[in-house]
């Protein structure tokens, strides 16, 4: 978002806002995983607890929220993938790499294909390594923002008499 937004703000703003409602709605979703992780405890009743989750998993609203928070990442990302390539903040490689990658991760994931996921997850760290050095060589990381007052130092208020 900070490549982009300095050329095109209000793309940089709503690409970047989609993939993080996208990423906030996906941890929400790996919480209810580690839920379901310990319903196979030792002390459940595995009936009740197979029952349980056949029942969240068959609950449409909670795939409606995973599905928007799948949709709003993948098109943030894309988006930003999109921006980036065409004010060329960063080389084309990295920003159809992290939407190829992007894609390829729904596919395998969705396929159950860890070798799929696995190239996926490379090709997405290689993209974003590259553009995490461009960010961090950048001259608005290294210098630091300057704060903005609404109100004067006191050295330049009228003294009171």
């Amino acid at each position: 978002m900070r490549l982009l937004g300095h050329t095109r703000p209000v793309w940089a703003l709503v690409a970047g806002s989609l993939a993080q409602l996208g990423i906030l709605i996906g941890i929400g979703d790996a919480a209810t995983q580690l839920m379901i992780w310990q319903m196979g405890a030792p002390g459940a009743s595995l009936g009740q607890m197979a029952a349980l989750v056949a029942r969240y998993n068959a609950a449409p609203g909670a795939a409606l929220i995973f599905m928007i928070g799948g949709l709003a990442t993948l098109a943030g990302t894309l988006l930003l993938s999109a921006g980036l390539w065409r004010t060329r903040a960063v080389p084309a490689w990295t920003a159809v790499g992290v939407a190829v990658a992007m894609i390829a991760n729904i596919a395998g994931l969705s396929a159950n294909s860890v070798p799929i996921t696995i190239a996926s997850f490379a090709l997405l760290l290689a993209a974003f390594a590259r553009i995490a050095v461009i960010v961090r060589s950048s001259p608005a990381w290294t210098q630091p923002e300057t704060a903005v007052t609404t109100r004067p130092a006191a050295s330049a208020l009228p003294a009171r008499s």
